[in-house]
């Protein structure tokens, strides 16, 4: 049977094309797409330094009394004006497209992910103590990079942030985005990094949270269905892989504060909020309504198979058209999902070529310098997370006259 892959952070793809279909849309057999040409490399590379960019941007302005919404218009802004000073001799077909591969989120406190405001968002101003995760993306010709971060509001953001359960969730998961990008290696199994992830979050006594996944990346799509998974569960099947040469992956670290051992700590719940964040699910279907037939053009036009906000459609319109979409299933939704009151979540995310020679992070700033008494200690963990970025190439044996 087909698997069914599953969406950034654990919602269900609706039962539409299949993923080989999806990548059939958008690749052709004539051209490698992979790491292995040297101009999709620049183009992965580049993606991740715009994501870098516009990342930076977004964390500077994370203030006491910032606009949750105004930060999300800095960082699809800065992906914009990045992606318009490259590319453009090209006409006709020949043109590359570019621009933003997952619309600037800004996830407060117990919003974990998903949440892109719109015109009318009447989130209330950053305040001090509050757990901002920021995510974002970029695509150059459909090679994708995608960043997130975590900070905490203070008000010297240059102070350390003081010991407590919630600043050791963001030291965790900074710790462990850092270390477990040398676990990126040909060879490696999916499983084996979920438990290397497992044995830091215990070093750290945090928990993984539930339904975060790490995808593998391919041109035009950001949730292949190869993935690792931060914590094996019974309602989300994931199937064993081996991670290979020339590919391109998310590392996707998210801890909540809950402790190691609790039993029902890191479970996200999906509220009747708005869903701010769609993707197309690329099938033909004839709309009874011109301005749904009008959306779901601009959609596939204008985000091609990348998750979209709505604030980039813009108001009633683009609302009144989306429901018939969803109605009929032409876009997946991407629900804002939450944590309990009582854990902080903290989310890093990074982009990672896993090429000839290297495993290169093109994607992630430094984290907040954070008080902790916790580090990593497990000895495998150590190990593993000590290994080269450089790849050895393996000596070809020569063969016997």
């Amino acid at each position: 049977s087909a698997t069914v892959s599953v969406l950034y952070w654990a919602t269900p793809r609706a039962n539409t094309t299949t993923m080989a279909e999806d990548e059939a849309t958008y690749s052709s057999e004539e051209e490698d797409t992979t790491l292995r040409d040297s101009g999709v490399v620049e183009k992965y590379k580049m993606a991740g330094a715009f994501c870098n960019v516009a990342m930076k941007a977004v964390v500077e302005k994370c203030v006491i009394g910032a606009s949750v919404l105004e930060l999300a218009k800095i960082g699809d802004q800065q992906i914009l004006d990045q992606t318009e000073k490259v590319f453009n001799k090209g006409k006709g077909d020949d043109k590359i497209e570019k621009g933003i591969s997952f619309p600037t989120c800004i996830n407060v406190n117990q919003n974990v992910c998903h949440y892109s405001p719109e015109d009318d968002d009447a989130s209330p101003p950053l305040a001090e103590g509050d757990i901002v995760k920021i995510d974002l993306g970029c695509h150059i010709d459909g090679f994708c990079a995608v960043v997130a971060h975590t900070v905490v509001v203070q008000a010297d953001m240059a102070a350390p942030v003081k010991a407590s359960p919630q600043s050791n969730a963001v030291a965790a998961a900074a710790a462990a985005a850092q270390a477990v990008t040398h676990c990126f290696r040909p060879g490696a199994k999916n499983q084996d990094i979920t438990s290397i992830i497992h044995k830091i979050a215990q070093d750290y006594d945090v928990t993984p949270v539930e339904g975060v996944l790490s995808h593998e990346m391919t041109r035009y799509i950001i949730d292949h269905h190869n993935v690792i998974a931060m914590k094996n569960c019974p309602e989300q099947k994931v199937l064993d892989h081996e991670l290979e040469e020339a590919t391109v992956w998310t590392l996707d670290v998210a801890f909540s504060s809950a402790p190691y051992d609790s039993k029902d700590g890191g479970k996200l719940r999906q509220e009747d909020s708005k869903t701010h964040v769609y993707k197309s699910a690329l099938v033909q279907y004839s709309l009874k309504m011109k301005a749904s037939r009008e959306v779901y053009s601009e959609i596939n036009r204008r985000f091609q198979n990348f998750p979209f906000s709505m604030r980039h459609l813009g108001g009633k319109r683009g609302r009144f058209g989306i429901n018939e979409c969803l109605k009929h299933e032409l876009v997946n939704p991407y629900p804002v999902l939450k944590s309990k009151p009582t854990e902080s979540v903290a989310h890093f995310c990074s982009t990672i070529l896993i090429k000839t020679n290297e495993i290169e992070k093109v994607t992630g700033l430094p984290s907040q310098t954070v008080e902790t008494d916790k580090k990593i200690l497990d000895k495998e963990v150590l190990d593993a997370c000590s290994k080269s970025l450089n790849l050895k190439k393996k000596k070809k044996k020569k063969s016997k006259k």
